[in-house]
C-alpha cells in the first residue's frame, strides 16, 4: 500500500500512547495523522497491498475504520484537518459500469454473462 502525506513528515511514531490503535504520522512542523491499523483491505478481507492513500497533516480516522480497494489505480485522499468517526467504510470499486441500465457485473456470476454496455453518447 502507497501513503503519501505532507512534504514535512517526520516518521512513524511507534512510541505515542495511541501507536495500539493507530499508525501515528509525525510532521518536523509539529503535528500528527492517525490511521487505524488494518485500515487498509482487499475484497477478500485480507490487507491490501495495491492502491493509493493520501492523509493530509493533522487528519485522523477512528478505530475500526477500513477502505477496500481493489485495484492498483485506486486511491482514496483525505484532506487535512479532516476528523473522521468510528468504523468509517470506503468502498473503492472502479470496475463497474454506472452509466449502464444495471450495476452489476454480470460477467462475475458465471452462465456465460456479460457486463452491460455503456449506452451510446450522442
Amino acid at each position: 500500500m502507497q501513503i503519501i502525506t505532507e512534504s514535512d513528515f517526520s516518521g512513524v511514531d511507534e512510541n505515542h500512547p495511541w501507536a495500539k490503535q493507530f499508525k501515528i504520522l509525525n510532521y518536523s512542523q509539529g503535528g500528527y495523522s492517525m490511521i487505524p491499523h488494518n485500515f487498509f483491505r482487499n475484497w477478500l478481507d485480507e490487507e491490501a497491498q495495491i492502491g493509493t492513500f493520501y492523509i493530509g497533516k493533522c487528519s485522523g480516522l477512528g478505530v475500526g475504520s477500513i477502505v477496500k480497494y481493489d485495484a492498483g489505480i485506486q486511491n482514496l485522499r483525505v484532506g487535512r484537518y479532516v476528523a473522521g468517526g468510528l468504523r468509517l467504510k470506503f468502498l473503492l470499486n472502479g470496475q463497474h459500469e454506472s452509466r449502464t441500465i444495471s450495476m452489476a457485473m454480470f460477467s462475475i456470476y458465471g452462465l456465460g454473462l456479460k457486463n452491460a454496455a455503456p449506452p451510446p453518447i450522442y
